[in-house]
C-alpha cells in the first residue's frame, strides 16, 4: 500500500499548486482592475495561468487513474489468489498442468505415509511467505 500513500502525497502536491495558481489568477484580475496591466497584459497573463491550471488539473486526474487502476488490480489479484480452487475448476483440462506449474514449480512429489514438501509459486508466496528447501 506504499503506492497509495505515493498517490496520496502527489494529489496533494497538485492540490496545492493548483491552490497557488488560483491565488495568482485571482492578484492578476485584481491588478487588471486597479489598471497595474493593460487589456492584452492581463489577457496574456490570465490564459497563461489557464494554461498552468488545466495542466495541473490534468496531473491531477492522471494521478487519480492510475491509484485507482493499481488497486483494481491489486484487489483483482488478491481474490483470484484467495480462490484458487475455483480457478483451477474454471480452467479448461487442457491448461492446468500449466496453472499447476505455476503454482508449484518443482511439482507435486508423493511418498507413501508421508506428508507432501510442497515448494510454492510466487503467486502464493505473496499472500502467504514460506521458503522452499
Amino acid at each position: 500500500m506504499e503506492n497509495k500513500a505515493k498517490f496520496e502525497i502527489e494529489a496533494k502536491q497538485y492540490e496545492v499548486r493548483l491552490a497557488e495558481l488560483e491565488g495568482k489568477k485571482k492578484r492578476i484580475c485584481e491588478m487588471r482592475e486597479d489598471g497595474s496591466y493593460t487589456k492584452e497584459e492581463f489577457l496574456e497573463r490570465k490564459q497563461e495561468m489557464d494554461n498552468q491550471v488545466a495542466a495541473v488539473k490534468i496531473s491531477m486526474a492522471e494521478c487519480k487513474i492510475d491509484q485507482f487502476d493499481i488497486e483494481a488490480a491489486l484487489a483483482y489479484a488478491t481474490a483470484f489468489l484467495r480462490d484458487l480452487g475455483r480457478q483451477w475448476f474454471d480452467l479448461r483440462p487442457e491448461t492446468r498442468p500449466r496453472f499447476q506449474r505455476l503454482l508449484f514449480p518443482d511439482g507435486i512429489p508423493y511418498t507413501r505415509n508421508k506428508p507432501p514438501h510442497l515448494c510454492i509459486g510466487v503467486g502464493i508466496k505473496v499472500l502467504e511467505p514460506r521458503n522452499c528447501q
